[in-house]
């Protein structure tokens, strides 16, 4: 049987990028309780600096945001190259309507979280998403 914890999965960085500091509080405790290292950014363009930088396993995205959306930095990060595509990318927004999340379909998000997120329940969806990434590009360098 597959343990579908995060646990299991070894050292990981998140990258949260979200304009609702509740939001990214509650993230950055929740996985960083759980030996994430967990970076958060307020919007897409401070993301994109943060991921030149360092490249995270997943991103955990608001859809709206001020001065970079969430769509325009899963649009960028699809556009980058190869090392690039093994990034994990869930959308986390308060957007309920399906026709939302039909618009982002062409962007080929990993995963779609409604606000309020339990990322308790959650965990075993984002180990899924970040296990399916390695089998597909592999491990993070």
């Amino acid at each position: 049987m597959e343990d579908n914890s995060l646990a299991s999965l070894g050292a990981l960085h998140f990258l949260v990028v979200d304009d609702d500091p509740l939001m990214v509080c509650v993230a950055v405790e929740h996985f960083s309780s759980q030996g994430i290292e967990v970076e958060a950014v307020s919007n897409g363009a401070e993301a994109l600096r943060k991921m030149e930088a360092r490249l995270p396993d997943l991103v955990l995205c608001d859809r709206k945001m001020p001065e970079m959306s969430g769509a325009a930095l899963l649009e960028e990060i699809r556009h980058r190259g190869p090392e690039w595509q093994r990034v994990a990318f869930i959308f986390v927004t308060g957007l309920v309507d399906r026709r939302d999340r039909y618009a982002m379909m062409p962007l080929h998000p990993d995963g779609y979280m409604t606000k309020p997120v339990d990322f308790d329940k959650e965990g075993p969806v984002i180990a899924k998403i970040l296990r399916e990434k390695r089998a597909e590009y592999g491990a993070a360098p």
